[in-house]
């Protein structure tokens, strides 16, 4: 698919038919209005390190693309920039942020709110932005990134509320690097760990319940796990 590039500016994505891959190149800070809203055949999007902006609806019509990277300079993004059936991985530093499709459409520019938490280097703004995240998904991320982080009284309380529902749909997804990080936080209570490591074993999932087990000998210095997996 043929891209129109103006300098760094990526303004529009000429629809192919035939083709389903995009690799934007090296050099392009922004992703413009609506770019790639021709394009609902696209099913895979690799977007460059040099990634800053990414602007209003500009992947909102791409309703086969089902997961999507952002670069970790990505610090502004615009509103309904992505399609709602779309898996969006935020990184930052070493860590890779899950954000899991939302079962519905929002205006609500929580990709944004997001970005912005990610790229903070005060910590005053927290307490306003954390607020303004209006999906479940968008806001477990943040809480995820923040627990790792400065710990905000926001979103430790609300990590403490929901962190067995965060257990589950991470677990469902079979994210081990979401709930590794979850791990981290040392605010996993030992009950919920270890009904999360059943769970694992009724759903089959052996590299979960690996990492599961492995946290729990080393946290609470128990040397059992909740139960024996079997293939």
């Amino acid at each position: 698919m043929p891209l129109e590039i103006e300098g760094n500016y990526l303004s529009r994505c000429t629809p192919d038919p035939a083709a389903s891959e995009i690799t934007v190149p090296e050099g392009v800070k922004t992703i413009g209005y609506r770019a790639f809203a021709n394009c609902p055949q696209l099913r895979s999007l690799i977007l460059p390190v040099s990634l800053r902006q990414i602007e209003d609806h500009a992947l909102d019509q791409c309703g086969q693309l089902a997961a999507l990277t952002i670069p970790q300079r990505v610090s502004l993004i615009g509103v309904s920039a992505f399609h709602r059936h779309t898996a969006l991985t935020f990184r930052t530093g070493s860590v890779s942020l899950l954000v899991p499709p939302r079962s519905s459409y929002t205006e609500s520019g929580d990709a944004a709110v997001l970005a912005n938490i990610l790229h903070l280097r005060s910590e005053t703004e927290i307490p306003m932005l954390f607020p303004s995240l209006h999906s479940f998904e968008f806001r477990a991320a943040a809480a995820v990134w923040l627990m790792q982080n400065a710990k905000p009284k926001c979103a430790a309380n609300w990590f403490r509320q929901n962190t067995e529902h965060m257990l589950e749909m991470y677990l469902d997804l079979g994210s081990t690097d979401m709930l590794h990080l979850m791990l981290q936080t040392d605010a996993v209570p030992e009950e919920l760990l270890g009904n999360t490591i059943t769970r694992a074993i009724e759903k089959g999932d052996h590299e979960v319940y690996m990492m599961l087990v492995n946290h729990k000998q080393g946290a609470f210095g128990i040397t059992e796990g909740s139960g024996t997996f079997r293939l």
